[in-house]
């Protein structure tokens, strides 16, 4: 049998179609397009944009199939970016701290514009600021994952080593049963548990206190986008798509997420979803703020923030670090530019007007220095009260905390003589009871040149007496010292002690507070009623006066508590009354074309309803007042409020006007008064209904916020 050859020719040809067979089959496309995303933790709303970009076909359309690997305690999604395991990673405001220590990271988009973790507290521990965790125990990471909650305490004055660090369980346990008085956590995950449970609790967030970190940030390694560039850019499209879907349809999301991607053994709930998503809308501000979008400034201050920690070094650089494959154009007509142009032009305003009383003041210093016969009957005088004020005054030194001058009450309340005295340092006459307090108020004196606090002192003969220090820097020849007050309140304390079951001291100092504030803000709204009469532009002088109404709403509560007896209830009808009549008289409207109806009897409100409440109904009938007589004639604004139970409030506030336009949505309303009775009636788990019929009714069911004693 004869065996066919191929001819030479013939065989390097079939070779050729072989190999070519071999090389387009095998071509690494599909699996390059088969990519991992690496979650920061199960499979929850926090990721539901990528749920979506999936589901909606958008991977698909830019040629992707993505796979979501969960995260887990123990694995870092920058290593799994980093190593090659995933492609992508979803990650805190940390892979900057990564990236200034060497790792090749690239932050492609910002998905939530502000960080969801918070520091939460029992409200039985009485745990309200940073600075109430003093020496307590406080359940937080080790290292930079909770740098933003260490930047607050540091930024409150309150180092890390004046707290006692636990490492975390990753759970509730160690709050709710008094292991520990605070917890790190996120706002959108273990309040929900808490409010399950009717645990009242405390929320102490970052953003609070200056330091706003981003939240959740999409981001990938420098080979990855060095190797496949369209691809990046493609997964980055394609996910902010989802991202944007999933906010606008929470609730399809949401029945994905339960229907694909819930474990049964976490039993995660539909409630739980929709509580997540709700939260994250407010992190992520998709109605201000384009979803994705990065601020080099924002990164910026987190870089330094990270420098005040010591976690990085000064020197650092941001180049590299931000994705932006196509640079934008700058657009004039955004409203940020417009904002920032028109915060710039305030500034400015502001640096004229301080300009000008700045040569004012220099003008008045200049004409004082000349009038040294006034310098010196002043010195007398000053001499005078120096030495015959019934309080001790004392000056020191700021370094050494040593007399330099003070008058003879000191010695008489103290029982030493003047020389004696004179060879003294405050630490010698200071209770031990109090002397850890009492440099620790040294130390803010001399940090921030003011403070007012009371401390016991010791007698030469013994005697422990209360004095109340009222300490100020001032410069005396060019040095700094510290100008003191010492008042003996002994008596006063032991009066305390006899009348503190009547809580008498407790009422006269509440009614003092809120004078004051009331005081304050009529200062506020004369302020703004000066700058109201000279602006020309009536949009923006209603918007001041706006603002004074909302003040004067609040002022009002401040004055029904100031002249009440008890601290704890406002007579509502009457605060209503008082406030509604000054609209009327703010806006110029006749009475006897518009009639007031108040409707509300035996109303009694705290301050922690009384302001939310007083807030809506002062929005509402502005919005009467302005709108809803255009040309003046007669009508009706009516306010009905009943309490339906203890808890339970009934709100009406409507009018017989032209009524409000058919296309105006309460839910998506851009109007500032609308917007802000929106947030106050969600403070309050409150419910809107709208009714157009007969001119405009709001009917709002509220539920009454639970009042805290004060101590």
């Amino acid at each position: 049998m004869k065996i066919f050859k191929p001819h030479g020719t013939l065989n390097f040809f079939l070779l050729l179609q072989f190999i070519s067979i071999l090389f387009f089959t095998i071509t690494p496309s599909d699996a390059a397009n088969n990519i991992k995303l690496q979650l920061k933790w199960k499979h929850q709303f926090q990721f539901a944009g990528y749920y979506a970009a999936v589901e909606k076909g958008y991977y698909a359309e830019e040629g992707l199939e993505v796979t979501f690997l969960e995260g887990k305690p123990d694995r870092s999604e920058v290593e799994e970016v980093i190593s090659g395991r995933a492609n992508f990673g979803v990650g805190m405001s940390d892979i900057l701290l990564s990236r200034l220590k060497g790792k090749p990271l690239v932050v492609l988009a910002n998905i939530f514009q502000h960080s969801p973790i918070i520091l939460l507290a029992l409200r039985s521990s009485g745990v309200l600021a940073p600075h109430d965790l003093f020496g307590r125990k406080v359940m937080l990471s080790t290292g930079f994952k909770s740098a933003e909650l260490k930047a607050m305490f540091i930024n409150e004055g309150l180092s890390l080593d004046q707290i006692r660090i636990i490492k975390p369980s990753w759970n509730l346990n160690g709050l709710t049963d008094g292991k520990v008085d605070g917890i790190a956590a996120y706002i959108s995950d273990q309040p929900y548990f808490l409010k399950l449970k009717n645990i009242p609790y405390t929320v102490i967030s970052p953003l609070t206190y200056g330091i706003d970190f981003y939240g959740d940030n999409l981001f990938t390694s420098e080979r990855e986008i060095k190797q496949h560039p369209k691809r990046v850019a493609a997964f980055t499209r394609a996910s902010l798509k989802g991202w944007k879907y999933a906010l606008d349809h929470p609730e399809e999301i949401t029945d994905l997420i339960l229907s694909k991607y819930n474990d049964a053994k976490r039993n995660i709930t539909r409630e739980f979803l929709l509580y997540e998503a709700n939260t994250y809308q407010k992190l992520i501000v998709p109605k201000f703020v384009d979803v994705g979008h990065m601020n080099p400034g924002r990164w910026k201050h987190i870089a330094d923030t990270y420098v005040k920690l010591g976690m990085a070094d000064k020197d650092y650089s941001l180049n590299g670090f931000l994705y932006n494959p196509i640079p934008t154009r700058f657009n004039w007509g955004h409203w940020s530019i417009k904002l920032s142009l028109a915060v710039v032009c305030l500034g400015l305003a502001i640096i004229f007007i301080l300009t000008f009383f700045n040569r004012r003041l220099n003008r008045e210093i200049q004409e004082r220095e000349k009038s040294e016969e006034d310098l010196r009957v002043s010195e007398e005088r000053y001499r005078t009260f120096f030495e015959q004020d019934s309080d001790g005054v004392v000056v020191l030194d700021l370094e050494t905390a040593k007399p330099i001058e003070f008058n003879d009450q000191v010695c008489r309340q103290l029982g030493y003589s003047k020389e004696e005295f004179a060879l003294l340092r405050v630490s010698d006459i200071e209770a031990k009871e109090t002397a850890q307090e009492t440099q620790a108020h040294i130390r803010r004196i001399q940090s921030e040149g003011y403070d007012d606090f009371e401390t016991l002192q010791r007698t030469k003969q013994g005697e422990i007496r209360h004095v109340h220090v009222t300490a100020q820097v001032i410069e005396i020849a060019g040095h700094p010292v510290c100008h003191c007050i010492w008042r003996d309140i002994t008596d006063r304390k032991q009066a305390e002690e006899k009348i503190k079951s009547s809580l008498k001291e407790k009422e006269v100092l509440l009614s003092e507070i809120h004078h004051r504030v009331k005081n304050n803000m009529q200062v506020i709204i004369s302020l703004l009623n000066l700058q109201a009469d000279k602006i020309e532009d009536k949009k923006y002088a209603d918007m001041l006066k706006e603002s004074q109404n909302r003040i004067l709403s609040m002022a009002f509560v401040h004055e029904q508590l100031y002249l009440s007896k008890n601290f704890a209830n406002i007579d509502f009808g009457e605060y209503v009354k008082n406030f509604a009549n000054g609209l009327f008289v703010s806006y110029g409207i006749d009475t006897n074309k518009v009639k007031l109806n108040i409707e509300i009897k035996d109303v009694s409100f705290d301050l922690e309803n009384a302001i939310p409440c007083g807030l809506i109904i002062n929005e509402l009938v502005s919005n009467s007042l302005k709108h809803a007589f255009p040309q003046q004639e007669e009508g009706n604004i009516s306010i009905a409020l009943q309490s339906t139970n203890e808890d339970d409030l009934e709100l009406t506030v409507s009018d017989d006007g032209v009524g409000i336009p058919e296309d105006l949505d309460i839910e998506q309303t851009d109007t500032m008064g609308l917007y802000l009775v929106k947030v106050l009636a969600e403070q309050l788990e409150g419910k809107i209904e709208l009714n157009r019929t007969e001119g405009t009714q709001f009917h709002f069911l509220l539920k009454r916020a639970k009042y805290k004693p004060r101590i």
